[in-house]
């Protein structure tokens, strides 16, 4: 980084904190402590002209980590419910499109700071440091998405604490109770309850053509497709409507 040896004459302010720098010639923003060179403009932002690479140079910005999260957090809940309804569907090519630009802002903010690396040493302020904990959002959520592709571990869970209110319900029923009419919670999932040929169904809804929703023991006499075994005898299945 070059030395300073000259006071900033134009209407220069610090990328980080938007702190006037015009006359300071110590290198170092006196608000939050980002360095910049005097003799370099690339280094601090001025009025009218379009800022430099080096803006990219900094962690993730949260408008880019929210929807990353909240979309991560989508595709989890999704998982955790056997079936997708057409609505969420329609949903998916959406979060690929805020994935690919995540990515690609990701990469960009990689190559601006190992360019940066050297004036960024000299950086005192702690807003830097806090902020390197954005840079592990994208790698944990790519890692949490790849994870229910190898194996759909919301489903298990969610199910897991939802199993005892289940396993209550069907006792109920079994005992002579009549299942309650219309969409009721049950646990952690909100269902109704179908008696199809003397099998207890707990449908979570339609999902394009076909329903989906839980069931316990291999059924025998209604007709539909195990999905997956969620705890125990209880199944999540697939059944024409």
């Amino acid at each position: 980084m070059k030395s300073d040896c000259h006071m900033i004459s134009v209407d220069a302010s610090c990328m980080d904190c938007g702190y006037s720098l015009r006359g300071l010639s110590d290198g170092m923003c006196p608000e939050c402590g980002r360095a910049f060179d005097s003799g370099d403009p690339s280094t601090f932002e001025c009025d009218g002209k379009r800022p430099r690479w080096r803006r990219w140079a900094r962690a993730p910005s949260l408008w880019s980590i929210v929807p990353l999260i909240s979309g991560s957090y989508y595709l989890v809940n999704e998982a955790s419910v056997p079936g997708n309804e057409l609505i969420n569907s329609m949903i998916y090519p959406l979060l690929f499109m805020l994935g690919a630009y995540t990515v690609g802002e990701y990469v960009l903010r990689c190559l601006a700071c190992r360019r940066d690396a050297n004036r960024a040493s000299l950086d005192l302020g702690t807003s830097s440091r806090r902020g390197k904990r954005r840079w592990c959002v994208l790698p944990l959520c790519v890692c949490l998405i790849v994870s229910l592709g190898l194996w759909n571990w919301p489903l298990h869970a969610r199910f897991a604490l939802s199993r005892t209110a289940f396993d209550h319900m069907r006792t109920k029923i079994n005992a002579g109770a009549n299942p309650p009419s219309g969409y009721i919670w049950i646990g952690l999932y909100r269902v109704q309850i179908h008696d199809i040929d003397g099998e207890i169904l707990f449908s979570t809804g339609h999902a394009l053509v076909d329903e989906y929703g839980f069931i316990h023991g291999k059924p025998t006499k209604c007709p539909v497709a195990v999905v997956e075994r969620c705890a125990g005898n209880w199944l999540a299945v697939q059944y024409p409507p």
